[in-house]
């Protein structure tokens, strides 16, 4: 759907000129099916994983055209998915707490001497 400048009818997206005035909308159709083309590509990139070509696809929609509704509902999840995978990668290793290493090694100790004690007096 496109919106003539002129006289501001909404015109179906493949008219090359608006039927009320009969300005020429060639160039903004051209821009609609360059927009509709750049989504489609974003969309495809997006669903295969590639997560940089979909955000450098998106931005280039919103380039165009910044309004654009499809394009700013999709950047969001797409940067998003980029900065959880970054957080992911860049955590470090479980680390175990001193405390909790002493407790568990104390408590360990304890069982053991408890089960030579029980082996001691039943053989």
């Amino acid at each position: 759907m496109l919106t003539c400048p002129l006289c501001k009818k909404v015109v179906e997206a493949p008219a090359r000129t608006c039927p009320r005035c009969q300005a020429d909308l060639s160039l903004l159709a051209d821009l609609m099916t360059d927009v509709q083309k750049l989504l489609a590509r974003a969309e495809g990139h997006r669903k295969a994983g590639e997560l940089a070509p979909a955000v450098e696809a998106y931005l280039a929609v919103l380039d165009v055209d910044p309004t654009n509704s499809d394009a700013r509902a999709a950047v969001g999840p797409v940067l998003r998915g980029i900065h959880t995978a970054q957080r992911v990668a860049a955590m470090p290793p479980a680390e175990v707490p001193f405390r909790q290493a002493v407790v568990t090694l104390a408590l360990a100790a304890i069982a053991l001497v408890l089960g030579f004690l029980v082996v001691r007096v039943f053989v």
